[in-house]
């Protein structure tokens, strides 16, 4: 049978994080391609959500394990969006000087943020919900797994 334990590891969220780092590396290196055109409008703008939010639900997933379940604290999540926002920029400087891409967009900065955020609002009730549904832990019950 299938375990959800590792869902409340912070081992398992530093490592999805770090492969999450990785992986916007990859994505942001690769050469771009003129004639590449989507059937859905700005379906750039929804990869960059997307794959933003998944960034910032892993790191604060981290932080919320590590708080042994209890919400993240203000600085926490302060930080967490200050990172992403970071990085994003980052992210889209770095694109201006790949062949192909085009960097410097402040409509992917913002899908980033905004990814980010999401990230960092879905990831108590979804963990919360994980382990009552899944572990079967009553959700204030702090040190259960550890």
């Amino acid at each position: 049978m299938f375990s959800f334990k590792f869902f409340s590891s912070s081992h398992f969220w530093r490592l999805l994080f770090f492969l999450w780092i990785l992986g916007i590396v990859f994505a942001s290196s690769r050469q771009g391609n003129l004639n590449s055109q989507s059937l859905i409008p700005h379906f750039d703008k929804i990869l960059h959500l997307t794959y933003f939010m998944g960034g910032s639900f892993a790191l604060s997933s981290y932080f919320y394990c590590k708080n042994h379940f209890l919400a993240l604290k203000r600085s926490q999540i302060f930080s967490i969006l200050i990172a992403f926002a970071a990085i994003g920029a980052l992210d889209e400087y770095r694109q201006s000087f790949v062949p192909y891409r085009s960097g410097n967009d402040v409509y992917d900065w913002i899908a980033d943020v905004s990814g980010a955020s999401i990230g960092l609002l879905i990831t108590s009730p979804l963990h919360n919900f994980i382990r009552r549904r899944f572990i079967k832990i009553h959700p204030n019950f702090k040190n259960s797994l550890q």
